[in-house]
């Protein structure tokens, strides 16, 4: 069974897209999902992008999720062939 966790980190993007979710299955990174807070994103402000892939690729997934589950379901079908749930609490990887 796979085992799906996520940590909240802060990350620098010159921006004020600030508030970002490491996504790792069974202890192996696969994305940095990043919130789009800068104003300059219109209609996609307030959603989560993939900001960065680890060994997939993010071409025909949508450019924007809702939320980090949607986020999450939409990159472990990519990675595993069926959309996975988080285990636990997205959880801060620095107190």
């Amino acid at each position: 069974m796979n085992m799906v966790s996520a940590f909240s980190v802060q990350v620098e993007t010159g921006t004020c897209d600030e508030d970002a979710v490491l996504l790792l299955v069974d202890s192996r990174l696969l994305a940095c999902l990043v919130r789009l807070d800068d104003p300059c994103h219109g209609a996609l402000q307030h959603q989560w992008c993939i900001e960065c892939a680890f060994g997939f690729a993010t071409q025909g997934l949508p450019d924007a999720f809702a939320d980090v589950p949607a986020a999450i379901a939409a990159v472990t079908q990519r990675t595993h062939g069926s959309a996975l749930i988080l285990d636990d609490q997205i959880v801060p990887l620095v107190a």
